[in-house]
């Protein structure tokens, strides 16, 4: 299992690595000022705003 994110803050934190680590999972940065690999994150965003995120009902929630 891969997560490809970009340069921002909150995705080069040490807290990130951590859990990705303990998940088994490949923590993987797009190259800065790099156009192309940007828009497939975004586009991954958007598709889980519009399609994933409305399924979820107030009971799938941590509150």
């Amino acid at each position: 299992m891969r997560l490809f994110v970009d340069n921002g803050s909150a995705f080069r934190s040490q807290h990130l690595s951590l859990v990705c680590a303990k998940l088994g999972i490949t923590l993987i940065h797009a190259r800065p000022y790099h156009a192309a690999a940007k828009g497939k994150i975004e586009r991954w965003f958007r598709t889980v705003r519009l399609q994933f995120l409305p399924m979820l009902s107030e009971k799938h929630m941590l509150i």
